[in-house]
């Protein structure tokens, strides 16, 4: 008959000393305040005067970078919002719009004004182009395709443009919203690797 023999507790480990040290008391050094309103009202006059002097070509907005927007930097962003829209600021409206819906899906306010923002971009993107019957087609040959420097949105667009399908065919089959869809094929016009028949 075989004897079982438990085998023996294992011996504690002494604690290191690294455990019975105290917490640092060092205190984390504190970033000194930002004024988001001031910082949008200088980007706003930069903007504002890139936009006098006549250089409102899409490069010289470009380098004006507006501050990013977040739920804490207006204090009132459906009054920021509307604000934006009556200026004429569709872009910047219909991002406050969709910040307001992410926090508050019932805002109707905000829901209709997206839309209406959606509309006047498409719009003025659109006519921009051109109409969406027209067929576009690429400019860049095959080869230099790998090397644009494009994301993979536009160069699933790219893949899309076949010389025989209009605007409207791509943007159908996108599966991106029409204004995504437009924004793309019209900054690939705008870099010169699209153009229209």
């Amino acid at each position: 008959m075989t004897r079982k023999v438990s085998p023996a507790p294992l011996p504690r480990q002494p604690a290191s000393p690294e455990d019975d040290e105290p917490e640092s008391t060092e205190r984390p050094t504190v970033n000194p305040p930002f004024d988001v309103e001031a910082f949008a009202r200088a980007s706003d006059s930069k903007l504002r005067a890139a936009l006098s002097a006549g250089s409102a070509s899409r490069d010289a907005i470009d380098v004006v970078s507006a501050p990013e927007i977040t739920e804490h930097t207006f204090e009132d962003p459906v009054a920021e919002m509307r604000a934006r829209f009556a200026a004429g600021d569709h872009a910047g409206a219909l991002e406050l719009a969709e910040l307001v819906l992410t926090a508050d899906s019932g805002n109707i306010e905000a829901a209709e004004c997206g839309e209406d923002c959606r509309t006047m971009l498409e719009n003025s993107i659109s006519s921009r182009l051109g109409s969406v019957d027209r067929v576009p087609m690429v400019l860049v040959p095959p080869a230099q395709l790998r090397c644009l420097n494009v994301d993979h949105r536009a160069g699933f667009i790219l893949s899309l443009i076949d010389g025989s399908s209009s605007v409207e065919m791509i943007l159908d089959v996108c599966g991106m919203s029409k204004l995504d869809g437009l924004r793309i094929i019209d900054d690939l016009v705008e870099q010169k690797i699209v153009a229209f028949r």
